[in-house]
């Protein structure tokens, strides 16, 4: 296979698992292709410096402060498109690789004027309006139903190939588009997991008590990540085992009433010994300890697109519990190499919390096997091999 220019895109780069996932795919294909990342604004403070070491990192927008008038930010989509086209459009590209939206757009643009291939990565669906579960504005709601749908229906008729990671978003995509989009799972970097650990001298590191069964949720606080259901799951079981501990991981940057009604939770059921939250981004190798430092790893998020941190984790032979709303249950066997719960059912999944907590034999068998399925199925090597077949494909047929 030809070595490659590749272009990928993303708008207003955080600190979530979309930009995570982009960039670490961006590591993986400059191992033999020549990659260029191309970003709007780059909001995650230096904290994937060490992903865009061999990569050439184009930042648009250096500004930190954005205009707040509310015409600008109904616009802003448009505004980041055209100046990231401008950008792209100045280099030698063989396939453009956008991720999210509305990097698909800025894509598009440079497509029609220099016929380049476009491959679109749609990790989520927020941008349609009858998905967004946060957007409350309604001239944001009218702009999006007509005048930016209108747009988006137009320019997605020049992607070459739409790619997803689950189904439930191949669903969505294929019935908004008319087009069935490729499942493609992410992976992890399997070689930050094959280490030995010993979980005693992780939780001793975190200060945690060793005869604690810790639970671990993470997620950057937003309400689909359901973390009042584990909260009150924890409030179920406690009576019967009084050595329990939840720790949430998860900034509230971007939703700071979401976390203060976790706090309030917390406080009205007095759990704040047995809940703690760790409101801030913490940086791989922090979040890395809690992992290793957990008996198991709660994923209860509701219609949550794939789940890259449950992943992780199971690479790290810790039994999950996954929410059957989440993508990342598509990979999971029920008592196999996980636990499935039904979505904002408490009493379901504090059933399968306690299963666990009663039988460490099962913790183990689950964790290993996860951790097996992992390492055969779920690296960023596989995951750059397939994105490439398919950059392979959209050129050729061009």
């Amino acid at each position: 296979m030809k070595k490659y220019n590749i272009g990928l895109i993303y708008g207003n780069l955080n600190n979530g698992g979309g930009a995570y996932q982009m960039l670490s795919l961006a590591k993986e294909l400059s191992k033999k292709n020549n990659v260029f990342v191309f970003v709007y604004s780059d909001l995650t403070e230096g904290a994937y410096e060490k992903l865009i070491n061999d990569i050439k990192f184009i930042v648009i927008n250096k500004e930190k402060v954005k205009p707040q008038f509310w015409i600008y930010n109904l616009l802003e989509p448009l505004i980041i498109s055209i100046k990231l086209s401008r950008e792209i459009g100045s280099y030698n590209l063989d396939v453009l690789n956008p991720h999210e939206w509305p990097a698909s757009w800025a894509a598009v643009i440079v497509k029609i004027f220099k016929k380049i291939p476009v491959v679109w990565m749609c990790n989520d669906v927020w941008h349609m309006p009858e998905q967004d579960i946060y957007e409350n504005r309604r001239r944001m709601l009218f702009i999006k139903k007509y005048f930016f749908r209108f747009i988006d229906l137009l320019l997605f008729s020049f992607i070459d190939e739409t790619v997803v990671l689950d189904s439930r978003i191949k669903k969505i995509i294929s019935k908004y588009y008319n087009k069935t989009p490729i499942v493609v799972r992410s992976g992890i970097d399997i070689d930050r997991y094959k280490n030995k650990y010993i979980i005693n001298i992780e939780k001793k590191r975190l200060h945690i008590d060793t005869n604690k069964i810790v639970f671990l949720c993470q997620s950057i606080f937003f309400p689909h990540r359901r973390f009042e259901d584990v909260i009150l799951a924890i409030k179920i079981i406690q009576f019967k085992y009084g050595n329990l501990i939840l720790y949430i991981i998860g900034s509230s940057k971007y939703d700071t009433s979401y976390c203060r009604k976790i706090q309030g939770l917390i406080d009205d059921n007095n759990l704040q010994g047995s809940v703690i939250i760790v409101d801030k981004f913490l940086d791989d190798n922090h979040m890395l300890n809690f992992l290793k430092a957990c008996d198991v790893f709660v994923y209860p998020n509701f219609n949550q697109t794939w789940g890259l941190i449950a992943i992780e984790a199971m690479a790290l032979g810790k039994p999950c519990i996954i929410s059957n709303k989440s993508g990342v249950h598509e990979v999971i066997k029920d008592f196999n190499n996980g636990l499935i719960f039904k979505s904002k059912n408490v009493n379901d999944l504090a059933n399968k919390m306690e299963t666990l907590i009663k039988n460490k034999n099962l913790r183990t068998l689950i964790g290993n096997n996860a951790r097996d399925y992992v390492f055969s199925n779920l690296s960023w090597e596989n995951y750059s091999n397939s994105m490439l077949r398919i950059f392979h494909k959209v050129v050729l047929n061009l």
